[in-house]
């Protein structure tokens, strides 16, 4: 099977358990209490209070929720109870759907198509990733965030010169200089010299 077709296949199925269904117990508001709370500080950023005075969480879930309610009531007007959750879990189900992306990109740079086609079905089908896909809270916003990075990372070490991240390492025989050692060209050959170096070495 093409890869790109088993990983759209992958996407449609991982958007499907994540979005179906982000409406569960409403009106109730308390099947999952950390909602709330996280809907609670949004809401309070939006009155006007950009502290969200509660960092035990990632802040950036509460701005990227209060910035969706802003937009969402540019289109319909004012927001009750239940449209906040139910925008709210949309979002995060669409930041989960997107994490599928991701780890689909990630196992492309690390090893092949194959790879990135397995990843993006073991993420799609993952019970705990769709299970909190359907919560407004934190996880998996983060969890998208932190693959990103990877992303990023691995695609600065295959391409310095292209990628939006530009890595430098200084050996000890050149301290403060950038590294003369040429980039990676895959990932597999990657490696670090923790003792000596630190510079990205090819076989």
């Amino acid at each position: 099977m093409n890869a790109r077709v088993a990983i759209l296949g992958a996407l449609l199925t991982g958007a499907a358990l994540r979005i179906y269904p982000v409406w569960f117990a409403l009106p109730y508001g308390q099947a999952r209490p950390d909602e709330t709370t996280a809907l609670g500080h949004a809401v309070a950023i939006l009155a006007g209070d950009p502290n969200p005075h509660f960092f035990h969480w990632p802040s950036l879930t509460f701005y990227a929720f209060a910035g969706v309610f802003t937009l969402v009531s540019w289109i319909k007007g004012t927001l009750s109870n239940v449209d906040l959750f139910l925008v709210a879990r949309s979002a995060v189900a669409l930041a989960g759907t997107a994490t599928i992306l991701a780890i689909a990109r990630l196992g492309r740079q690390v090893a092949d198509d194959r790879t990135a086609a397995l990843a993006a079905w073991f993420l799609a089908v993952a019970v705990l990733h769709a299970r909190d896909s359907h919560f407004a809270t934190v996880d998996v916003l983060l969890t998208l965030l932190i693959t990103g990075s990877l992303v990023l990372v691995v695609e600065a070490m295959e391409s310095p010169r292209r990628a939006p991240l530009r890595l430098r390492v200084s050996s000890e025989d050149s301290p403060g200089q950038p590294s003369t050692a040429p980039p990676c060209s895959s990932w597999r050959r990657c490696s670090f010299d923790r003792v000596r170096s630190r510079a990205c070495a090819t076989s």
